[in-house]
């Protein structure tokens, strides 16, 4: 009789076993159950019975363990665009099973599918060494400074892409002959500039003409018309 491990191994490591028995008696199992990794042995196929006069045949069956372990990394862009590991979760369920995740990405940011494996079908490896992987990339959000007849560093508007949560930069506001006052939106509202980008922004200088005192000073008898 002929015993197959079907995957699976003994202790020694060997896959196959065997024994000769006299035709009608009992036919001896192995001594030892198989083993195989994500497993757990569940008999012999055929049912292990009396020898024939042909001799038989028997392969190992198996059940797939639902403890099996599986690892969920989570990645989270930073305000640069550099995705950066920020949660491990260790998870379990069924050997060889398809892992089914469902994800939400936080407010202001969205799941990088290029990127992320935990739609792709994987399956939980029998050794525990899947690594299923989320990206959760920030947007990006367009601020501008219009320059209104004055110049933002120098042109008449500038307008750059920043990550959520990124510092935005200020620029250097200049119009001859007059001061900044503060900033408008598109609708014509008094608006603080936000520092920080979280949603699309316009931003409009205002200007005042400056003042200036002319003071004459008469020094001796000659008369100064205003």
């Amino acid at each position: 009789a002929v015993f197959n491990t079907n995957d699976g191994a003994f202790e020694d490591g060997t896959k196959e076993w065997k024994t000769n028995t006299v035709f009608g008696e009992k036919i001896a199992t192995p001594g030892d159950a198989p083993i195989r990794e994500g497993y757990t042995f569940s008999g012999w196929d055929p049912i292990v019975d009396t020898m024939d006069d042909e001799g038989k045949s028997f392969e190992a069956t198996w059940a797939a363990n639902s403890d099996t372990k599986y690892t969920v990394e989570f990645y989270t862009m930073d305000t640069t665009g550099v995705d950066v590991l920020t949660d491990t979760q260790i998870e379990t369920g069924t050997t060889d099973s398809v892992i089914e995740l469902i994800v939400s990405a936080p407010t202001n940011f969205y799941i990088d599918d290029d990127k992320s494996t935990y739609d792709d079908k994987l399956t939980i490896a029998p050794d525990g060494s899947t690594v299923v992987t989320v990206y959760y990339a920030r947007k990006s959000y367009t601020i501008a400074f219009d320059g209104n007849t004055g110049t933002v560093n120098g042109v008449a508007t500038q307008s750059d892409a920043y990550y959520y949560g990124a510092a935005v930069a200020v620029p250097v506001t200049e119009k001859e002959g007059y001061t900044l006052t503060g900033w408008k939106d598109e609708e014509g509202k008094d608006v603080t500039v936000n520092i920080t980008a979280v949603e699309d922004a316009t931003y409009i200088a205002q200007w005042t003409v400056n003042q200036y005192t002319i003071t004459f000073e008469n020094t001796g008898d000659t008369v100064i018309e205003p």
